[in-house]
């Protein structure tokens, strides 16, 4: 393994043949298996994984710590060795050739750039490994390029030290683009800078990739950044993949309840599911019976399956006797307002988005508390 592979430079090893089909490449996951061995046994990391990666697709695999997301990527970048499975690039298996042999670029999470180089050299490191292949012109064509399209124009003479953390993060995503990768991993890439860089960031490495066109994989246990990025995101668990859709698809439709309360915050609401047609379920709860969308999984007349409501999607009125709940406290968080209520079913949870402080509803305010039946779904209890 070279130095490179190391450091988060491109991987692309001295001397070796350049990749003629140079842009998005079409990635699959087969039965993708890591385990590890140790005094206390074996631990499967990752757990059968199947992934199929369009060409120019962003996929983010999410999950907790310890989920196998990490390792997931680093046996696809050639760092760890599978113990099982297959992975293919545009349809020829890769899992024989050594890192820097695969047409991939890693971005990592602590950028990984050489102190003693300008951003310039930075930038160009991978093509002068390249050297055999590209002329001297070449590669200052290139990296003039990149410098252009990561708006780092005037910064070409600094060291890495006289960066922003922004900055720097566009040199790295610089270095790896400029050898035009096939796929682009990226490991958790902007863990390190303050909330308001990452949201800037964010926007910034889709649309770098959008322009390029380049299949990426990305690496974040950042909810936020998952579905505000993604294509399609894969949801982790204990080694194995939970959901693999679209962000909107995840959030309305999740595949477990586990995916549920991981993305975003959820109610969930232990119900008894009266009858299932068609993919719609029947059921009574706080007080009235509605007509949900129900998981394939549900099955009806049994207690084992829960309603997921959204906090946004319940409703509060106040009322001056009865109602189904009482409002144990607000929480103001500038773009909306949160409440505590109790109800029979337990406490829920519920958003005023865009709501005034100054019309909070009081501690102990009796509510009629109602949501949109269409937006909530069912979901088996296992």
């Amino acid at each position: 393994m070279t130095p490179a592979a190391h450091t988060g430079a491109p991987v692309v090893e001295p001397g070796a043949a350049p990749h003629p089909e140079n842009g998005a490449g079409h990635l699959r996951l087969d039965g993708l298996t890591k385990q590890f061995r140790g005094r206390t046994g074996t631990v499967t990391a990752v757990d059968r994984v199947d992934l199929d990666v369009l060409p120019g697709e962003f996929i983010t695999l999410l999950g907790p710590s310890g989920c196998g997301k990490t390792t997931t990527l680093r046996m696809v970048a050639g760092f760890e060795e599978a113990t099982g499975g297959r992975i293919e690039l545009d349809g020829r298996a890769i899992d024989h050739l050594p890192p820097q042999r695969r047409p991939m670029a890693m971005v990592f999470q602590s950028y990984a750039l050489f102190p003693h180089l300008t951003v310039a050299e930075n930038i160009a490191y991978g093509l002068r490994l390249q050297r055999a292949h590209r002329g001297k012109d070449e590669i200052a064509t290139a990296m003039r390029m990149a410098v252009t399209s990561m708006n780092l124009v005037g910064l070409e003479e600094r060291s890495p030290h006289e960066l922003s953390g922004g900055q720097q993060q566009r040199v790295a995503l610089a270095r790896a683009l400029v050898v035009q990768p096939k796929v682009l991993l990226f490991d958790e890439p902007l863990s390190n800078l303050d909330a308001k860089l990452r949201t800037a960031m964010r926007a910034e490495i889709r649309r770098i990739q959008k322009m390029f066109g380049i299949t990426s994989i990305y690496v974040t246990h950042d909810q936020d950044e998952a579905m505000s990025m993604s294509d399609r995101i894969v949801v982790m668990n204990k080694a194995k993949v939970e959901q693999v859709a679209s962000p909107g698809e995840i959030y309305a439709r999740p595949a477990s309840v586990f995916v549920a309360d991981f993305i975003g915050q959820a109610n969930f609401l232990a119900a008894a599911p009266e009858r299932i047609v068609a993919g719609r379920a029947t059921l009574t709860v706080l007080g009235r019976q509605v007509t949900v969308a129900a998981h394939p999984r549900t099955i009806a007349g049994t207690g084992g399956a829960y309603l997921m409501v959204r906090p946004e999607n319940v409703r509060l009125t106040p009322v001056t006797g009865g109602g189904n709940g009482t409002v144990l406290r607000s929480t103001f968080h500038g773009p909306s307002l949160d409440y505590e209520i109790e109800t029979r079913a337990g406490t829920i949870a519920a958003t005023d988005q865009g709501g005034d402080p100054r019309d909070a509803l009081a501690e102990g305010t009796a509510v009629e508390l109602t949501f949109d039946s269409d937006r909530a779904y069912l979901l088996p209890g296992d």
